[in-house]
């Protein structure tokens, strides 16, 4: 899959293009195509509202910048995620400049490959969102129908964090198509602000080997959601099953505590 993600933030180094990094470096572990534009960096005029795009040009831009290798982009995206640090309750002008000239290739319709959308926010403080959900909810969820893939935020001391840059790393890992051609697994956002698979596998009545050879196939699949209560022959086939996957699970689970077999894919693999 091609992901295109537009970063707003003018920092290079700033909390927003940390997590837009932590993303990319999930999403290219996962076999994905990950392109980023930092915009802040382009020449992107804001747009005119001269109607050229469609009414003497259907889907061309009039105005000749850098927003022309963005066009070229997005119509091969399958997936768009939208980056931006929170000024004055909204996106950064920035971006919000590159959204505006969408008008010319996204509506009336979107482009025909892009079909998701996700959205990673900095801030400092976590009641300045409101304005950037105006717009990811109205334009791109209903307007444009986007798959809504999640909202990722970062606020105050969260920002720069281990466990929030480990967050990006997941679901960046976690946004593929396994290779029998099955889509994405859906996900439901917590009110902790996690992403949560919607589909798990309870592994209550498996053992031993039954239990590793259902969660291998179940990750092959797509899984990433594991149940499972006390019972160590659960456990183990849990982990033998991640490391059949090539990686070991390292972290102690307690007892009936739901997993993310993602995650512990993920905490192996870099360490944590």
């Amino acid at each position: 899959m091609h992901i295109l993600v537009l970063n707003g933030s003018p920092r290079p180094k700033g909390n927003t293009k940390q997590m837009v990094e932590a993303f990319r470096e999930g999403a290219l572990a996962s076999g994905h195509q990950v392109t980023i534009v930092d915009v802040c960096r382009k020449k992107i005029n804001g747009c005119l509202g001269c109607e050229h795009c469609h009414t003497k040009a259907p889907g061309e831009c009039i105005q000749k910048d850098d927003m022309q290798n963005v066009y070229a982009l997005l119509l091969d995206a399958d997936m768009l995620v939208l980056a931006s640090p929170i000024y004055y309750h909204g996106l950064s002008g920035q971006l919000k400049c590159a959204i505006d000239r969408l008008y010319s290739i996204a509506y009336p319709s979107r482009p025909p490959r892009l079909k998701k959308i996700a959205m990673i926010l900095s801030s400092g403080d976590a009641d300045m969102y409101d304005g950037a959900l105006f717009s990811f909810r109205g334009d791109f969820l209903g307007f444009l129908g986007l798959e809504n893939m999640g909202v990722f935020t970062a606020h105050g001391e969260e920002n720069g964090s281990a466990e929030k840059l480990r967050e990006l790393r997941e679901f960046g890992f976690i946004v593929r198509k396994d290779m029998k051609g099955r889509t994405d697994m859906d996900m439901v956002p917590l009110n902790n602000g996690v992403n949560m698979p919607m589909l798990g596998l309870g592994t209550y009545a498996l053992r031993g080997g039954d239990c590793e050879r259902c969660v291998l196939e179940a990750l092959e699949l797509g899984y990433r959601l594991f149940d499972y209560g006390p019972d160590v022959r659960q456990r183990a086939g849990v982990g033998n099953a991640a490391q059949a996957r090539g990686r070991t699970a390292r972290r102690a689970v307690r007892h009936h505590e739901t997993v993310s077999a993602q995650r512990i894919l993920c905490e192996s693999e870099t360490g944590h």
